[in-house]
């Protein structure tokens, strides 16, 4: 599982939340992984920690997560990867079946 997929531009940056993925991976509780955290930080500096975990919840909600995106429909996934001809005649058919058992079609 790889629930921080960035790419900021900044190498360093993107290197840090690699290796931050690789440890919280191995704990299965956050209270594990924050007292693991209090014994490998090497800064007091609570303004410093602040922004590097603002760095990292802006960079999760810029760019998202897209393993955790709402799944997409069968009917979706098929209506994207087929020809745009094959799409409008499936989108038809749906939108007439649905008037036929008295569904909304839009």
């Amino acid at each position: 599982m790889n629930i921080l997929q960035v790419e900021t531009g900044n190498e360093k940056l993107d290197e840090a939340y690699k290796n931050m993925q690789v440890h919280i991976s191995t704990f299965d509780s956050f209270s594990a992984f924050y007292n693991y955290f209090k014994d490998v930080v090497k800064t007091d500096d609570k303004d410093k920690l602040n922004m590097w975990l603002l760095k990292v919840l802006f960079i999760e909600f810029r760019y998202g997560r897209p393993s955790l995106e709402i799944p997409k429909h069968d009917f979706d996934v098929l209506c994207e990867r087929v020809s745009p001809e094959q799409k409008t005649k499936f989108e038809n058919w749906l939108k007439e079946s649905l008037k036929s058992v008295g569904g909304d079609a839009k």
